[in-house]
């Protein structure tokens, strides 16, 4: 599944709007077919990686903006938020793991 950084404009209860970068997940199509319920925020495990997630969101500035009011809350998007909100491993760091405990069964 692709996904990108999106603008995403939102009204309010009071109807007051706000803009706000998103993560967009596309369909087989290369629609957007969900986004994140909340807004992204920048990170990084150093500097590099920050400033390269900061040109990703640059980057969404030149796509056209959505309306999040055409996205209703979905089980996928429940789901991301979840898997966003827990701690998330490096590969390296999973990979480590498998080793120590297929060495401690030895």
């Amino acid at each position: 599944m692709f996904w990108n950084y999106r603008i995403v404009k939102r009204e309010n209860p009071s109807g007051k709007i706000s803009f706000s970068i998103h993560e967009a997940y596309y369909d087989e199509n290369g629609n957007v077919g969900t986004i994140t319920t909340e807004p992204a925020q920048p990170h990084g495990e150093n500097l590099e990686e920050l400033k390269k997630d900061l040109e990703c969101y640059c980057k969404a500035l030149n796509r056209p903006v959505l309306d999040y009011s055409h996205f209703p809350k979905t089980k996928f998007s429940e789901g991301i938020e979840r898997l966003k909100s827990e701690k998330m491993v490096s590969l390296e760091e999973a990979l480590s793991e498998i080793e120590r405990n297929f060495e401690e069964k030895e």
